[in-house]
């Protein structure tokens, strides 16, 4: 098929296990977490995709606006979580219709394939 799901439990784990599947075939690996602290975890395989310049889509979950700011269980500051070790940080508002959450996914693509490569991300 066109994609091949790998299920990992641990998202450093599946950090590392994307950034391997980045440097072996060259085209970028998508890692996707749930809200909050989840997406720290990924931190250390991005940063190294971002040295070694190896392609990688980052997607996570994030909770409504102002939910941070309120206290909100699984919510942190999501937004350039990963900057400066990403090429691009895409939001996705809690609004926005499959047409424009689309668009976002074909930036970071093209991002993550672009002569800088590395990371990029989307929220």
């Amino acid at each position: 098929g066109l994609i091949t799901l790998h299920v990992r439990i641990d998202e450093r784990e599946a950090a590392f296990f994307a950034l391997g599947l980045g440097k072996m075939s060259d085209i970028p690996a998508l890692l996707c977490c749930t809200s909050g602290t989840a997406a720290v975890n990924f931190a250390p395989a991005v940063v190294e995709a971002a040295y070694s310049q190896v392609p990688m889509l980052v997607l996570t979950a994030d909770r409504p606006t102002g939910a941070a700011a309120r206290g909100a269980s699984q919510s942190i500051e999501q937004e350039h979580m990963f900057a400066p070790h990403s090429i691009a940080n895409l939001s996705v508002s809690e609004h926005a219709d499959a047409n424009a959450a689309a668009d976002r996914a074909r930036i970071a693509w093209n991002a993550s394939r672009g002569a800088k490569r590395g990371a990029a991300i989307c929220i």
